[in-house]
């Protein structure tokens, strides 16, 4: 298998770890031994604990009369509670909390993120310290509580939005030609499923550093790719402490170019270009946007993390970017 191939297969591939690598919760202590089979960083971030208690159920009084629970006085001593406990526990302070039909959400001050200037292998799955972005909270009586298993059940569910980047570039393809016109005919790959060729990389390259490019010599170009990755892990809260049964993720990809090309003056010339994540923390500016399944099913979600629980099942695990062994 070239090394092309190598990338794709073995940073794209789905992994969805057995029950010999995560069995089932034996007790509520505060280590998760399933996860040593994950990179340190994210293994000690996933490790913590939280032990906040479920968030109270209010009358119905209350809740037809009040379109907003923020400031009902239950409710804002647990969060209140819920705040510092989520803080201390993760090292993140919480710059706001919101609600809405489905749930309260606390969201969290992060720090920007300098990816390494480097090529990284296509085994290297290492990726920059994770963050917290949100924490959401079923709200008892919202939908999402009161659909599927989650209906029957009295479990409460929460889900942490946890990020990392890659921790540099991964390389895409690389082609070269005789000439500028000849290059359009070399496929080049930018992102996962965004295909271009030769020609457009070098101009792009050249337009954004003000060159002109001579047609009539040869040209070169290579592209690589850097990983915002986002994962949402749903938890139950088994006695007093909040366990994760399901994680699921996506991936959003940002591009770097380089070319090789002689300038309007017949000179050799090496530049680059790249799409940074504004903003860091959750950047909008991708070039593809890659999903596991369910990812957006926060129903499904929920009541899976529901019957593993009340099972005692596996827990379900499915991201990117995440090796089967210590890295």
């Amino acid at each position: 298998m070239n090394k092309f191939k190598k990338i794709i297969v073995c940073v794209v591939v789905s992994l969805m770890i057995m029950s010999s690598i995560m069995p089932a919760y034996a007790s509520s202590g505060n280590q998760l031994p399933h996860m040593t089979a994950i990179p340190t960083e994210q293994a000690n971030f996933l490790n913590i604990v939280t032990h906040e208690k479920a968030m109270p159920i209010l009358p119905s009084s209350y809740l037809k009369a009040e379109s907003s629970t923020l400031k009902n006085s239950t409710r804002a001593a647990w969060i209140n509670s819920t705040k510092d406990i989520l803080e201390k526990a993760y090292g993140q302070k919480i710059r706001s909390v919101e609600e809405d039909t489905n749930v309260i959400r606390f969201l969290y001050e992060t720090t920007d993120v300098v990816i390494p200037d480097q090529v990284l292998d296509a085994d290297d799955l290492s990726c920059t310290k994770p963050q917290l972005l949100m924490t959401e909270y079923a709200k008892p009586e919202s939908q999402l509580a009161m659909q599927g298993l989650a209906s029957t059940n009295s479990i409460s569910t929460k889900i942490n939005y946890y990020y990392d980047w890659s921790n540099g570039y991964y390389k895409m393809s690389s082609g070269v030609a005789k000439t500028l016109s000849e290059a359009y005919n070399v496929s080049m790959l930018i992102a996962a499923g965004v295909l271009s060729n030769l020609q457009a990389v070098v101009l792009t390259v050249a337009t954004i550093s003000g060159d002109s490019v001579m047609s009539s010599m040869p040209v070169s170009g290579e592209t690589y790719v850097k990983y915002y990755y986002l994962n949402k892990i749903s938890y139950g809260l088994s006695g007093t402490a909040w366990l994760p049964w399901v994680t699921v993720g996506s991936r959003r990809s940002f591009s770097r170019k380089t070319s090789v090309y002689y300038d309007a003056y017949g000179q050799p010339t090496s530049e680059f270009t790249e799409v940074n994540g504004v903003p860091s923390n959750n950047p909008t500016n991708y070039q593809a946007i890659e999903k596991k399944a369910h990812f957006d099913d926060d129903t499904w979600i929920t009541n899976q993390t529901i019957q593993l629980q009340t099972s005692g099942g596996t827990p379900y695990w499915d991201c990117y970017g995440v090796a089967l062994t210590p890295l």
